[in-house]
């Protein structure tokens, strides 16, 4: 009975049971793991154990080390699968070799397994993300080198800490919050926040953090992955400002579209025209477009008078009428060649203007910007642009 207990356990059992005697001859062959390799349970008893095992050199040795009466174990690979084998000898009541009987433990899916956690290890600890565990009461269970690079704190001064030690003082109530969403149902959260250094100074982060669960299903802690953003955000900066300047270029075109086109335009005047009184009143028109006035003159200074070559506005000057004197007691104010442009805020404020004709409609000329013209430093007259108001 306990013979036939023994062998229904073995046969459903994730292991192999060969058992051969002395003549090498396999006596038993049972095991789930058999299934695997799309043998039946004693399909193979009456064969000779060396031939079953021809194809595996590894499990040959074991085999013959047990006949020699020494216990041996060894990974081997059969058929894509890891087993661990277990071969030793089979004694009678004196203690001779009889045969020899072995077992193999169907590993694969363990060493899968281990392989994958090494590998994820590997990745964790490679990683240049922070990357750190915590318990659901906050304390830190793991420290990567991402973590220490990012904060400065090596994993002996951070396990079994807090995680809010890395938190500054105006942050520290989201940790318990994101804590408590995740025991409550959430997988995954992701955030950007700020973070401290071992040094103090603060760091612009983005987190995902995650729940961890036990093979049952159950939230134990949380992984977070960190990454710093600051350079990102300098530069995100750094767009908006240059998205704002380029914004700021195109209102400025914009507005002076109307400024620039005149000048264009006088540009152009100066190159086609021939005649000097035509050109003269189509660089006052284009120029009264860039600087808004209400009147424009160009003056000629010849025989001592300041004589009217061209004029703009609403009620224009004469050309060649003599409008002031340039020397004696009746001379007006006018540029120097060596002042440059000359601004008269005020005509009221000029006693001998009182007399002087430029007007608009019924309306004085009040200021004055007057633009000495000149070749080779010689003085040849003043362009002038005049408005109503101070």
């Amino acid at each position: 009975a306990r013979e036939e207990q023994l062998r229904t356990i073995a046969t459903n059992a994730p292991l192999i049971i060969h058992a051969a005697d002395r003549d090498g001859i396999l006596t038993l062959s049972i095991g789930d793991g058999l299934r695997n390799h799309g043998v039946q349970a004693g399909a193979q008893v009456g064969l000779p154990i060396r031939e079953v095992f021809a194809h595996l050199p590894d499990m040959l040795d074991l085999i013959g080390r047990a006949y020699a009466g020494r216990i041996s174990t060894a990974m081997t690979g059969i058929g894509g699968r890891t087993f661990e084998a277990h071969w030793w000898p089979t004694r009678d009541a004196s203690g001779a070799i009889v045969g020899v009987t072995g077992l193999a433990l169907d590993l694969t899916d363990r060493v899968r397994a281990d392989a994958e956690h090494a590998r994820l290890a590997a990745i964790v600890t490679s990683s240049q993300y922070a990357i750190i565990g915590t318990t659901l009461e906050g304390l830190i269970e793991s420290w990567n080198a991402g973590a220490t690079r990012l904060y400065g704190y090596g994993p002996e001064e951070t396990i079994g800490r807090s995680i809010l030690l890395i938190s500054p003082p105006d942050r520290i109530h989201e940790a318990p919050q994101v804590l408590h969403a995740l025991r409550h149902g959430g997988a995954t959260a992701h955030f950007v926040t700020v973070r401290l250094h071992k040094d103090g100074h603060a760091i612009d982060v983005a987190i995902t953090l995650s729940a961890t669960i036990d093979g049952t299903g159950a939230i134990t802690g949380t992984a977070s992955i960190t990454r710093d953003i600051t350079e990102l955000k300098h530069a995100l900066r750094d767009a908006d400002l240059a998205r704002s300047a380029a914004e700021e270029l195109a209102r400025v075109r914009n507005e002076h579209a109307t400024e620039v086109e005149a000048m264009a335009q006088a540009t152009i005047a100066l190159s086609g025209a021939l005649d000097p009184a035509e050109l003269y009143v189509r660089i006052l028109e284009h120029v009264a477009r860039v600087a808004p006035c209400d009147l424009a003159n160009v003056m000629i200074y010849q025989d001592g008078w300041a004589v009217v070559a061209a004029s703009w506005g609403d009620e224009r000057l004469t050309v060649g009428d003599k409008l002031f004197p340039l020397d004696g007691p009746g001379r007006l104010w006018a540029p120097e060649p060596q002042s440059g442009p000359c601004y008269l805020p005020d005509t009221a404020d000029e006693p001998n203007w009182k007399d002087i004709p430029p007007r608009v409609g019924t309306r004085r000329i009040r200021s004055l910007i007057s633009v000495p013209l000149l070749v080779d430093g010689t003085l040849l007259g003043s362009f002038d642009v005049g408005s109503v108001t101070k």
